[in-house]
């Protein structure tokens, strides 16, 4: 793959991420708290909300990581939509960290 479709690629992923995740916002966030959903379960789970996200992420990564030996039994729409998720939750877990650091700083 040449860089020029490499780049066109990146810029069609993070277009398609953008979208999945402003969309999802409606579907689970209640309120004002974009961060909300990990943060009750991490207190239903007793754990972080950055620890509740990884459980989540890791369905996720466990999913692609099967799907990964039997390549040809999967459209790539359908490897998209787990990479969408991933990444996802990689920019939220950035939210969640943002967050606590900042929170953090503050009350030095």
């Amino acid at each position: 793959m040449n860089n020029k479709d490499f780049e066109k690629l990146v810029d069609e992923q993070f277009e398609m991420c953008k979208s999945v995740l402003c969309n999802k916002s409606k579907e689970y966030d209640f309120g004002e708290d974009r961060l909300h959903s990990f943060k009750v379960a991490s207190q239903l789970l007793k754990s972080t909300p950055e620890e509740a996200l990884m459980g989540y992420l890791t369905k996720h990564i466990m999913s692609l990581y099967d799907m990964v030996p039997e390549i040809d039994k999967f459209s790539y729409d359908k490897f998209n939509e787990k990479i969408v998720d991933i990444l996802n939750y990689c920019l939220l877990l950035k939210g969640l960290l943002y967050e606590r650091k900042k929170i953090d700083e503050s009350s030095r």
